[in-house]
């Protein structure tokens, strides 16, 4: 025998699911342009990946050196702000895929992934600063430059 079918028993109709208010245009547009920022940095962050020399938990001089004038600008223009708009990006998608479930935990662990990325990007990018300008010649002589190396990398953690 079934619930509905023993006497004095009344299976309440099924609740109806919140209908989810539609966007409206400017907020549509506001999604889909933050949607293809992120993934137009995350593709800069894929194409910086690639770019860099490999990292093993030292920084070599050589490796540097070669790349010339170019390894702090792409670090300060590609792949600190390339951490940042994403894990920010994913922080709003975060709040607005999970509305209304668990509210509180939501935007914490949001708020969480929004700072944890920004203070990843500014500290992978300020310790790219120091080994910049110890390979720049026009900053340090080479042998100094490779002591510098050895010191920033004695000192990385």
């Amino acid at each position: 025998m079934t619930a509905s079918e023993l006497p004095g028993t009344v299976i309440p109709p099924a609740a109806a699911a919140e209908p989810v208010p539609a966007r409206s245009a400017p907020q549509r547009v506001a999604l889909v342009g933050l949607f293809v920022l992120l993934l137009v940095s995350l593709a800069g962050r894929t194409g910086f990946t690639f770019w860099e020399p490999p990292f093993d938990g030292t920084v070599r001089y050589d490796d540097v050196r070669a790349l010339g004038g170019a390894y702090w600008p792409m670090n300060l223009y590609l792949d600190g702000p390339g951490y940042a708009i994403s894990w920010v990006a994913a922080g709003v998608f975060f709040v607005l895929l999970a509305r209304g479930r668990a509210g509180v935990l939501n935007l914490v662990g949001a708020l969480l992934a929004g700072i944890g990325g920004i203070l990843f990007a500014l500290t992978i990018t300020a310790q790219v600063l120091p080994f910049a300008y110890a390979a720049d010649p026009e900053v340090l002589p080479e042998a100094e430059g490779r002591q510098l190396f050895d010191v920033l990398n004695a000192h990385l953690d």
